[in-house]
């Protein structure tokens, strides 16, 4: 299994990196289109009632999101 990409090392990634950079995404996958970074954003939340996940059992999720979408090369 692949290990993910925490936040601690996503910040020691940005240290020094100017606020107007473009983000890019790269990956050995080969794919006929590129993938565009639209969002990033924490997603946390809390079941009400103290109710649990089915599959993981957990009262609530935590984790920082980053969203694409994939566009063909001649779109931008």
């Amino acid at each position: 299994m692949q290990k993910r990409l925490t936040v601690k090392e996503l910040k020691a990634a940005l240290v020094d990196v100017p606020d107007e950079l473009e983000v890019r995404f790269g990956s050995d996958t080969e794919e006929a289109y590129e993938i565009i970074i639209e969002m990033a954003r924490r997603v946390k939340y809390e079941l009400p009632d103290g109710q649990k996940f089915e599959d993981t059992g957990e009262t609530g999720v935590d984790y920082f999101e980053i969203y694409g979408n994939a566009v063909q090369s001649d779109d931008f």
